[in-house]
Parts: structure tokens; sequence; C-alpha cells
């Protein structure tokens, strides 16, 4: 899945080094968050036609400014702070509220509704990052059509161009778009919340144990 490849360590070495290393780790971090924040803007209210240029403005200055961040493993709060600065700066310039709410669940399209919900297996908690990959991989192996399904909403498809890529109608793209985000969300779970008790135990148990 698109999301677990970011490494933002990896990334803001690549930008140090510039040339072609800079262009593919900055091609990457566009496919990690364009969807992650759009669904951060969409929740925020900011309407649709405002979306994708807001979106790129935030994207442009994550690339100009990430020699910014001190650590790697602060990149991704950065990123979501970013992106409520902007949008901050974007009602500031329409001198208003937003002129709606944030879209009823319902309405909502599945994939941004369910994206924010799955953890990231880029996750600076080893143990969580390898239960996450190994569960992911799992998936991948054991539903690969929803393992396509969850591709193409990372990469920021909506359920209309999602509908057209896997030949459905809207309607049943968007019960399967949730039905693959909850299958993935299952296999997440021994990894969430206490599921990672006994291995933490036993490392530390290892550890006191080592000379």
């Amino acid at each position: 899945m698109t999301r677990s490849l970011f490494d933002a360590q990896a990334f803001l070495d690549a930008l140090r080094l510039g040339g072609p290393a800079a262009e593919r780790a900055t091609v990457q971090m566009v496919r990690h968050y364009r969807p992650l924040l759009r669904a951060q803007l969409f929740h925020a209210g900011v309407q649709a036609d405002d979306i994708e240029d807001l979106l790129n403005e935030i994207l442009f200055k994550l690339v100009m400014h990430a020699g910014d961040v001190r650590a790697p493993e602060a990149f991704h709060s950065w990123a979501r702070t970013v992106a409520r600065n902007e949008t901050s700066a974007h009602w500031r310039r329409l001198a208003r509220q937003p002129a709606s709410p944030p879209a009823a669940a319902d309405d909502m399209d599945p994939g941004l509704d369910w994206l924010a919900q799955l953890p990231d297996p880029a996750s600076s908690d080893p143990l969580l990052s390898r239960c996450l990959h190994g569960q992911l991989g799992r998936f991948k192996d054991e539903q690969p059509r929803r393992y396509h399904c969850i591709e193409l909403i990372t990469l920021g498809h909506d359920a209309r161009e999602i509908a057209e890529l896997i030949g459905r109608s809207y309607g049943a793209t968007r019960q399967f778009m949730s039905e693959c985000c909850a299958a993935l969300l299952g296999y997440f779970k021994p990894c969430l919340d206490d599921g990672l008790e006994p291995m933490r135990r036993g490392a530390a148990k290892l550890k006191r144990s080592e000379p």
C-alpha cells in the first residue's frame, strides 16, 4: 500500500542530495500525503472547488520547507500543522467561515472517511510498524482485490474514479470501498490496543536478559 512506503528520513536525505533522488522522493511524498491531506481539508469544510488548489499549495510548502523539520519522526505532525495553517489562511483570504459544514457521513466519500481511521504502517514505534506491515502483507496475499481497492484509495482516487477503474456502479463501488477498508482495519486490529502487549513484554524480558 502506498502509504506504507513513505520514509520521512529517506525523503529528507534525498532532498538534501538533490537531483533525480530528490525528484523521486518528492513524487513518493506527494503520493503519500495527497489523499491524507485531501481528507483533512474535506473534513475541515473546504469547498470541493477549492480543495485541489489549496492542496497543491500545501504540498508545495511541504517540499520547500521540509528542511525546517529537525527530526524525521516529527514530519507527519509538521505536515498536518502546515495543512491547518494553510486552511486558516484560506478562510482569512475568503474573509468568511465555511459556507457549509462538512458533508454528512452518508454523503462523504467512504475512502476519505475510512482513510483517517486506518493506522499508518510507517509508524515510529518499531513493534507497531512490524506488526502492521506483517498484517498488510497477509491482507495483500489473502484478499488481493480488496488490497487493490485500498491502493486506489491511498493514491487519492475518489469513488467515481474507482468505479470506472474496477468496472462497478458508483453505489456498488462505495459499498465495496467501505468493505475493503473495514476488512483491512480488521487485519490491523491485532496490532492495536492491547494486541502488542505480549510482544512488548517479550522484548523487555529479552533486553533485561542481555549481558
